[in-house]
């Protein structure tokens, strides 16, 4: 069994046998708020798509194995706390655990997958355009991070 196995199962024996904060799961709602406004700017902007395109048709991804590697417990707790369905098994075995067909199953991800733009993104979009998304992204970070370390105390 795989490291992120492991991990994942503990997350779910946690989530099954645990009450969490009031603080935990008000926070959780807002976390789910930017969260869906960084899809949405994402989308505006077109990144969604040269992203699918990339993987897909270019055989590229920057959701390579090992990727998984760098998620804990607290940040996949996070996950089942905002409704995401962790799977238990690889969908390729040449990409990071949590890539499905249409994309990251994840809701909450690792600072690495939030931060990461590759080449073709960096060179078509200047930092201008790309600050709405990354201002959104930084809350988004902040949450997440308060979120984990409250889970990671809780644990």
């Amino acid at each position: 069994m795989e490291d992120i196995q492991n991990k994942i199962l503990n997350a779910l024996n946690s989530y099954r046998t645990r009450i969490f904060p009031s603080d935990v799961t008000e926070k959780a709602k807002g976390l789910v708020n930017i969260i869906t406004k960084c899809q949405s700017i994402s989308k505006e902007m077109g990144l969604s798509e040269i992203c699918k395109r990339c993987d897909t048709e270019e055989k590229g991804s920057c959701c390579g194995r090992g990727i998984e590697n760098y998620y804990d417990e607290p940040l996949l707790l996070l996950n089942l706390i905002l409704g995401v369905n962790l799977h238990i098994r690889r969908y390729d075995k040449a990409s990071c655990f949590f890539l499905g067909p249409k994309g990251c199953l994840l809701a909450a991800r690792h600072t690495l997958c939030v931060n990461y733009l590759c080449d073709k993104i960096t060179k078509r979009f200047s930092p201008a355009e790309l600050s709405r998304l990354r201002d959104a992204e930084g809350i988004q970070l902040e949450l997440t991070f308060q979120l984990c370390e409250s889970l990671r105390k809780f644990l």
